[in-house]
């Protein structure tokens, strides 16, 4: 299995580093641009009082502007700080793990548009007193730039918080006299959101486990790879017929998947059951009356299924 994908955080991380570098390149040539003109203007005070002259006209804006200009440059550090903390939050992303990339997004997103939003006011207000040209440009690449990095929160907080069915699974309850409602619900409510590589751990799994996996994810186009990890004290003798036929259909669908046997000292010791795929992890019954124990099906931790799946598939071997 691949490690934890909820997003391609390769290019993720590297678009809003990219914007966030904007943004901190323009608050550092706010600050410059601001102490440039509050520099002529005080010079040109400072040389009309002691010449008793008048200003020269070239010079008349950024004396007459003098003290919005410095309130400006006070602005700009204030822009130039929230542009460090928005490039540093994206370095961070870009460095961080990906086995805990969903859960840092969650900390991550909310934060990271805050900080978008409170730039985009400050710019605004500082740059809304004046009338020039001369920083169209990098205004104009600056307010882009702001743009992406809130439509990429926008996705990504869609991605974690929305309303879809992923998200709103609050547990399936399985009622034994009602095996082809649980079939159903299973497949709507949790098969059927499956995404990527899906990670199976039960050593019960048997010729029946095999239908019932079948029904619950035949009609899901999202699933790429399976891979079973169970022991060899429940395999029937038709087991291995009906895995190999199962196997040739899948791969016609585009689905791979293999089937794994732990080692006896772990068949021993291993007793709970649990699935998961690129984003999420459940406890579950055995498969092969998946819909017919009474139980209740919840999420667990996904870093914790992994990792224990990891330590099984280290010491399992392949059924050919």
């Amino acid at each position: 299995m691949e490690p934890e994908k909820v997003y391609d955080n390769k290019t993720l991380s590297i678009l809003l580093i990219t914007f966030s570098v904007i943004l901190l390149g323009s608050g550092v040539l706010s600050v410059e641009f601001f102490s440039t003109q509050y520099g002529l203007g005080a010079a040109a005070i400072l040389t009309a009082t002691a010449t008793n002259t008048s200003v020269i006209h070239l010079l008349q804006y950024a004396a007459s502007q003098n003290g919005v200009f410095y309130q400006a440059i006070l602005e700009s550090y204030i822009i130039t700080g929230i542009g460090f903390v928005l490039f540093a939050m994206t370095f961070v992303l870009w460095l961080h793990k990906q086995s805990g990339y969903g859960n840092f997004l969650k900390i991550f997103t909310p934060l990271h548009l805050i900080l978008v939003f409170i730039y985009f006011v400050l710019l605004f207000i500082t740059y809304s007193a004046f009338d020039f040209n001369l920083y169209s440009l990098t205004l104009d690449i600056t307010y882009l730039s702001i743009i992406f990095s809130i439509l990429l929160d926008v996705y990504i907080g869609y991605r974690i918080y929305g309303t879809d069915v992923k998200k709103r699974f609050s547990g399936i309850k399985i009622s034994p006299n009602k095996p082809y409602t649980n079939m159903i619900n299973l497949r709507e409510r949790m098969f059927s959101s499956f995404t990527g590589n899906v990670g199976i751990v039960d050593k019960h799994f048997n010729s029946q486990a095999l239908l019932n996996l079948y029904r619950l994810i035949s009609d899901n186009k999202n699933i790429k790879e399976i891979t079973i990890i169970s022991s060899s004290e429940m395999l029937d003798s038709s087991f291995n017929k009906e895995y190999r036929d199962l196997k040739n259909e899948l791969e016609e669908s585009g689905i791979k998947i293999e089937v794994k046997l732990m080692n006896q000292n772990d068949a021993v010791q291993q007793h709970e059951r649990f699935i998961f795929d690129d984003s999420s992890a459940y406890k579950i019954p055995p498969f092969n009356i998946i819909n017919k124990k009474s139980e209740h099906i919840l999420k667990m931790s996904r870093r914790d299924a992994v990792k224990r799946f990891e330590e099984l598939l280290l010491k399992s071997v392949k059924i050919n």
